[in-house]
Formats: C-alpha cells, sequence, structure tokens
C-alpha cells in the first residue's frame, strides 16, 4: 500500500471514504463515519480508537488534558504520521501514542495509558503544556470584537478560571499576540497588501493623489492619500491647513500624519493623510511636496501646526513658491512660569515666515 486518496460520500455525506491504492492498482476502500471524527478541541475524554481531523487538534487536546490531570508530558515523537508523548517522569507509565490514517491528515489514537504513577505528579504544576499557542486558541472569541478592551491581566484572570494555572504577564501577552495573528493576520502580511490596496483604491476613486514610497531594500518608507472628494472640496474653502501626527504604537512603529481644514458649515474635511516610518525632516519634506502635487498653490496659503521641529526644519518651507506662508503655531510653554497648562496651551504665537516656501 503506498497511497490513500480521501473523498467524500457525496450521496449521505456521513462517511469519509479512503481509497487505498497499491502500486496505481485501487485494493479497497475504508470507510469511516464522518460524525465519530473529533474536530473541536475541546474533547475532554481521550481514549483509544478516537479518530481526530488532523495533528494539530489532537496536540491541543492532549495540552488540555496535561492541564486538566494535573500533570506534564514531553513529546518522544513527533513528525508527520505520528505523536507519541511520554509522561515527565521517566519512571512513570503514562504514554500516548497516535498516528496518521493511510497517511492522511486524520489522526488515530493507536495506545494510550492513562495510569499517572510519578510521584512528580502533583509537584510540577508549572505547566508547559499551557502554551501561548494554546492559551491563544481560548481567547479567540473575546478578540473578534475589536470595540473590547482585552488586557493580558484579563487573560491572566480567565485562564486561572478556566484552566486552574497560573500564568504570567508575558505569557498571557504572546497569547494575545498570536491569537490576533490568527484572527488578522501577521502584521508584515499587511504591509505586502498595501501596494493592491492602494491600487484598489486609486481605481475607485479616480482623480485622487495616491503615492506610496520604499526604500532601496523594499521596505516601506511613506503613504500619502488625498481622495478627489478632498480635493474637490478644499477649492470652496479657505486656505487654511491644519497639519498634526499622531505616533503609532504597533510592533513597526511608524507616524500617521493628516491634515484637515474647515469647511463652509464649520466642519472638518480631511485633506490628506498618511503614514511615515519616523517624525523627521525628510519625511515631512515628502508629505509637504505631494500635498502641492494634489492641491496645486493657493494664494495666502496658511498652515496651522504645534511647531514641531521637523515641520520647521522641512525641505518645503524652503522651496521657492510664489506665495508668502503664514504658520500658526502653538507654544507648549511659557515665559511666564506661573501660567496653568491650560493657559499655557491656550496661547498662540503667528509667525509671518516672509521666506518661499514649497505650498
Amino acid at each position: 500500500m503506498d497511497e490513500a486518496v480521501q473523498r467524500y460520500n457525496f450521496a449521505t455525506d456521513d462517511t469519509i471514504a479512503l481509497d487505498v491504492v497499491n502500486s496505481g492498482e485501487p485494493i479497497g476502500v475504508f470507510e469511516l463515519d464522518k460524525n465519530l471524527i473529533i474536530s473541536k478541541t475541546n474533547q475532554r475524554e481521550v481514549m483509544v480508537g478516537q479518530v481526530y481531523k488532523d495533528k494539530a487538534t489532537l496536540k491541543e487536546v492532549m495540552d488540555h488534558y496535561a492541564i486538566s490531570e494535573r500533570f506534564q508530558f514531553r513529546v518522544d515523537r513527533s513528525n508527520a504520521i505520528s505523536y507519541a508523548l511520554l509522561c515527565m517522569s521517566e519512571d512513570c507509565e503514562w504514554r500516548f501514542k497516535a498516528s496518521s490514517i493511510n497517511k492522511l491528515q486524520l489522526f488515530k489514537v493507536r495506545e494510550f495509558n492513562d495510569k499517572n504513577t510519578c510521584p512528580l505528579k502533583d509537584k510540577v504544576y508549572e505547566q508547559r503544556q499551557a502554551s501561548s499557542s494554546l492559551i491563544g486558541g481560548m481567547i479567540r472569541p473575546k478578540l473578534t470584537n475589536h470595540k473590547r478592551k482585552y488586557i493580558p491581566k484579563d487573560i491572566i484572570d480567565d485562564v486561572k478560571t478556566d484552566l486552574g494555572v497560573d500564568v504570567s504577564y508575558m505569557l498571557a501577552w504572546q497569547a494575545k499576540e498570536k491569537a490576533m495573528n490568527f484572527l488578522r493576520g501577521e502584521l508584515a502580511d499587511s504591509y505586502n497588501k498595501l501596494r493592491g490596496y492602494l491600487y484598489t483604491m486609486d481605481i475607485t476613486y479616480p482623480g485622487s493623489h495616491i503615492r506610496m514610497v520604499k526604500s532601496p531594500q523594499n521596505e516601506f518608507k511613506y503613504v500619502y492619500i488625498s481622495l478627489y472628494v478632498f480635493i474637490k472640496g478644499f477649492n470652496q474653502c479657505r486656505p487654511i491647513v491644519i497639519v498634526d501626527e499622531s505616533h503609532l504604537k504597533s510592533y513597526y512603529n511608524g507616524t500617521f500624519v493628516l491634515a484637515n481644514t474647515l469647511d463652509g458649515a464649520g466642519h472638518i474635511l480631511p485633506l490628506a493623510y498618511g503614514v511615515i516610518d519616523s517624525e523627521n525632516g525628510a519625511a515631512w519634506t515628502r508629505f509637504f511636496e505631494q500635498f502641492k502635487k494634489a492641491y496645486g498653490e493657493r494664494e495666502s496659503m496658511c498652515i496651522v501646526s504645534d511647531r514641531n521641529e521637523s515641520i520647521i526644519k522641512c525641505g518645503a518651507v524652503e522651496a521657492a513658491v510664489q506665495a508668502q506662508m503664514r504658520i500658526w503655531g502653538r507654544l507648549a510653554g511659557s515665559a511666564d512660569a506661573g501660567n496653568s497648562p491650560q493657559k499655557r496651551y491656550r496661547t498662540c504665537v503667528r509667525v509671518t515666515v516672509d521666506a518661499k516656501i514649497g505650498l
């Protein structure tokens, strides 16, 4: 026998048939009731003869089993077609063996001695089976609602309640990361999808100004987006642009930048937004250059900012344009130390720059 092909009984949809083939010649068919295949990891009773839909499901079930029975096991053998476990204690008779059915994904329990005779059973309770992967699988349903704030401390409490196991803050954090990656994909993969997302946005909103820049090493640096509806709306607004930024709190960091204005009704109208690798003069120069390409020049253009040093020093302020720019800056400090923080932040200084600038 050198091959087995899995197929469904489409007439009843209640059995799985395995066509067993040897040297290209069919030698028999093995049928299995689909209802007997264990596909959920909340299975608590383990016995010889059980069939699991795949090895991953079986492994998670055994992790749960070890935690509930208050002992630990070690992997004796693990490959694509077999999975064997032994107790952590060499003197213990507990053992478990499972293997695939005819080299398919289905795994069947072949041998199981559940008599745990080791003296360490109730002592080695620093559970190695309570892994970040196992806990991550448990907490996935609680992370589907993006509005819910589910922090590592909540995970620690839930694991203690559900499994009776104490886990560290770091393990809880890692479990949450793995659960989030399972639900939303890896963070790095999101960057790989960015080009396709921007292309779709560009053809969906014709007339928009959308640009992305990568480094020579093919690493993300900047992205700039001005939708056509923003560009069209700005023509009916006063030439006042408010720019701000917010540091992104993620594994890859970066800074989210935004330009807004007010429409005739006093409502906020977004003009441009994007992400830069870091808040520096080169990044802001790139942002303002793309802003100029999208919106052109307008007389008496006014920019309101927090007077960030990177904005003041960016190359766009030194570029030659036939316009005079007034930059409004908000002072975070004050010469009078007696002023309250609220008063200091309400203080604004209007600075007229007589240079030619790139907007």
